[in-house]
């Protein structure tokens, strides 16, 4: 039966696991006291004067897979409160997000400044199981977010190049842009890249623009080619940066150089150039940015061997 639970595709929630937290550090340090939301601590274990963060992953409503923006944002603050106040953290979260972290299937997150923290020693790192099992990482189960990390400060270190040459290319200036944000403010209508897009005509351009440097990591991912089957394809995003071009048909164009800053663009190399210089179905295209179709180019070289073949 807990076989079952451990095996369930899901991600634990904190009121699941809690009591098997407490009972973990219990045995550790049994003349401790453990309590709950102390000081906006999740547990705080008091005689030791340790807290304990425990973070759940949150999954996408529409995919069901970790957002990952979201679990670095939240983590990151509390950690680095509680090692501000107490010199130290524990930090429990999902064995099953090490796992898909660690097959990398979705990068580009900025995750240095806690293994930074890890490697101090000041910060003490847990997964646990829906079951309640515990394990306590070590320094190899981490070695991964260097990679991440390193992809992360690749891409959005040019988030402001790729900006700037965008709207220089569309003739934005500093007082145009201005103008906008003086406009929303005076309505104060929801995000303000929504409503640009609303408004139409230049601003929804500029909409656009921002919008598509926002999903910079769904960009890479399409690029490395790992895009989840039911997952989001950022068509319209890639051709706002130049990627690609065209609808039934698609081409790598890549007419304002940015593949540069993605590395997703290296790892398919080959694949990319080759869509320089020829044309793919949409259909198809989905697949192969899908992962379902891997041997795509493979197919294409050995067709055209084949049709070379024919000619006399």
């Amino acid at each position: 039966m807990t076989e079952n639970i451990d095996n369930e595709d899901r991600y634990w929630t904190v009121e699941e696991i809690r009591p098997y937290i407490i009972s973990y550090i219990e045995n550790i340090f049994p003349d401790s006291i453990i309590e709950r939301e102390f000081d906006r601590v999740d547990l705080m274990i008091h005689g030791p004067n340790i807290p304990v963060e425990i973070q759940r992953t949150r999954s996408d409503p529409r995919t069901g897979y970790p957002m990952l923006s979201d679990f670095e944002d939240r983590i990151r603050r509390q950690i680095e409160r509680n090692i501000e106040t107490y010199e130290q953290c524990w930090f429990f979260f999902d064995d099953k997000l090490l796992k898909d972290l660690q097959l990398c299937r979705q990068t580009s997150i900025n995750m240095d400044w806690f293994y930074q923290l890890f490697k101090s020693e000041r910060l003490k790192i847990f997964v646990i199981t829906m079951r309640g099992t515990i394990r306590e990482l070590e320094n190899k189960d981490l070695e991964f977010i260097i990679k991440l990390s390193d992809e992360y400060r690749l891409l959005y270190r040019n988030k402001s190049k790729i900006s700037y040459k965008l709207y220089k290319i569309k003739g934005f200036t500093t007082d145009e842009i201005n103008r906008y944000y003086e406009e929303y403010e005076g309505h104060n209508h929801g995000y303000i890249s929504s409503w640009l897009l609303n408004m139409g005509g230049r601003m929804k351009e500029f909409a656009m623009i921002k919008f598509s440097v926002t999903a910079l990591s769904d960009v890479d991912n399409t690029l490395k080619c790992i895009i989840e089957p039911k997952g989001n394809v950022p068509i319209t995003h890639m051709k706002t940066l130049g990627i690609i071009e065209g609808s039934d048909w698609i081409t790598c164009s890549d007419k304002y150089d940015f593949l540069k800053y993605f590395p997703g663009y290296f790892k398919n190399k080959e694949l990319w150039d080759y869509l320089k210089v020829h044309v793919i179905d949409i259909r198809t295209f989905y697949r192969v940015v899908r992962g379902i179709y891997p041997n795509y180019l493979k197919d294409r070289k050995n067709q055209k061997e084949i049709e070379d073949a024919w000619v006399i």
